[in-house]
């Protein structure tokens, strides 16, 4: 069973695997959509007014209101992405029933409430020991087994590398023609 501070540290480690460039990109392309937006307006204000100080301030004002638009667009979206997270996790912490993890030759099964999920090693993307967890990971979402849970830090390292050989045979399995 995961304490608060193993989510969290899961929580943190799923986030740094999930995270990509692209929203990045996406944010610096809307932020330069302000200069086109602004110089539209620019020519709306000089076809319609006559005076060269208004049509600069028209200019100047639909920047600032763009870039305090993207702003706050920004602000909430983190915001709201840290409420979200914190929801989830918290209803994950109230639910602190025992799960079970067996790690065999053929899959790895997770086990909870009358749940079973079973992972082919195939499916399974890698795996780390990353702050006092060992975390096994199927696409965007993994399996986070405290290293307390072994009997020592040796006894994770083995578990480690069991997984590594069996996501080794799979690849090579997998690279195999089929006849």
């Amino acid at each position: 069973m995961l304490r608060s501070g193993e989510y969290a540290r899961y929580a943190a480690a799923a986030v740094r695997r999930n995270s990509n460039w692209k929203s990045f990109y996406v944010f610096l392309a809307v932020g330069f959509l302000a200069i086109p937006v602004a110089l539209l307006f620019r020519f709306l204000a000089a076809l319609s007014l006559h005076d060269r100080a208004a049509v600069e301030l028209v200019g100047d004002f639909s920047l600032c209101a763009y870039g305090a638009g993207v702003g706050a667009a920004v602000s909430w979206w983190y915001i709201n992405r840290s409420i979200l997270r914190k929801r989830y996790y918290e209803g994950t912490l109230v639910q602190r029933e025992l799960t079970t993890a067996v790690i065999d030759d053929s899959q790895i099964t997770i086990s909870f409430r009358g749940v079973e999920a079973k992972w082919q090693w195939a499916a399974v993307e890698d795996c780390r020991i990353e702050r006092g967890l060992l975390l096994v990971w199927f696409g965007p979402h993994g399996a986070a087994i405290p290293c307390r849970c072994f009997e020592s830090r040796n006894s994770c390292n083995k578990a480690m590398a069991f997984i590594r050989a069996r996501l080794l045979e799979a690849k090579r399995a997998g690279a195999q023609p089929q006849a």
